[in-house]
């Protein structure tokens, strides 16, 4: 069904995945929810949001960023030879995973953030190379920054950056730091504006009342939230164990690509749990998840029963949102 169906790249598959997307955010076009908290230490999120204040222009956006980051998403796996062909499982399972909840389904800051998350991680991945790393490093780090200042929990992935520089054994020690400048130095500019305008003591308070009110929060779901969740986290699993399980027959660097994705997903679950919500700042760990998903769809032979579950839980989702 639809994991067959988008296991192959053509402009069907293209506008299948188009179609696919407005169905399951057809319900928020009929009637837009509200925009989601601003806050001081999101600033650009803030800019972003105060541009118009049409609720319904807000969801188009958010939807073409969520497109365009399955797009993105899908065409970086396929350039790092992280799944062996061209295909549009990747942006699929992406815009399923970011659809699943209705509370998904608007312009939140974590999916801003995540374009610049992308980015990053791209260029981390092309430290394989071991060329230009100091550019490479420094643009990490810079998208990072952009990140946190939609959303500020981004700045955790400071670590990921590390954790990639330990697998790829980059032993130049300048490396190590030139990502702290990269992620300073939007801050940079912004302490530059604050200062200008005499508001820079007002926001640094800010910025420290965050570090203080940090707590974990964990969230019940509604029945339907718990169904979705729980068959996305079976497929999950099952992705994880067949991916370790197989890991020592790929090649050197895509096991050293797959490790970075592994770091990845426990940075997500970090800022996932410490913060205020759990559904709406879930988007940096779904970028993992997607990975993993899409790599074990494609390595599989055997599909009828995977896809029949799968198709099945994501008409599931839209039938869902309908009932609402």
């Amino acid at each position: 069904m639809l994991i067959r169906f988008f296991k192959n790249n053509s402009f069907i598959q293209f506008l299948g995945l188009l179609i696919l997307g407005l169905g399951l955010w057809m319900t928020v076009f009929i009637n837009p929810p509200p925009i989601a908290e601003t806050s001081f230490t999101s600033p650009l999120y803030n800019l972003a949001v105060s541009i118009t204040g049409n609720h319904l222009i807000l969801i188009i956006i958010s939807f073409l960023i969520l497109f365009i980051q399955a797009i993105y998403l899908n065409q970086l796996l396929i350039k790092h030879e992280l799944i062996n062909r061209n295909t549009f499982l990747t942006a699929f399972v992406y815009i399923v995973l970011l659809s699943h909840s209705l509370a998904l389904q608007h312009l939140y800051p974590s999916l801003i953030a995540s374009v610049f998350v992308l980015i990053a991680i791209d260029s981390l991945l092309d430290m394989e190379l071991k060329a230009e790393f100091y550019r490479l490093g420094f643009r990490a780090g810079f998208n990072i920054g952009l990140a946190s200042l939609f959303y500020f929990p981004a700045a955790v992935l400071l670590l990921f950056i590390w954790a990639v520089l330990f697998i790829f054994r980059i032993p130049n020690w300048r490396i190590w730091l030139i990502p702290i400048i990269g992620i300073l130095t939007p801050y940079l500019f912004l302490f530059t504006y604050y200062f200008w305008n005499d508001t820079a003591l007002d926001y640094l308070l800010h910025y420290q009342n965050y570090f203080t009110e940090i707590k974990l929060k964990f969230e019940s779901a509604g029945r339907d939230e718990s169904i979705i969740m729980t068959i996305l986290t079976f497929f999950m699993a099952l992705s994880l164990l067949r991916i370790m399980g197989r890991i020592n027959d790929k090649k050197i660097v895509i096991r050293k690509k797959i490790s970075i994705m592994f770091n990845l997903f426990f940075m997500g679950i970090i800022i996932l749990f410490v913060n205020n919500n759990l559904i709406s700042d879930s988007g940096t760990i779904y970028i993992p998840v997607a990975i993993f998903l899409s790599i074990f769809f494609s390595d599989l032979r055997k599909l009828f029963w995977t896809d029949l579950i799968f198709s099945l839980t994501v008409f599931y989702i839209i039938y869902m949102h309908f009932q609402v």
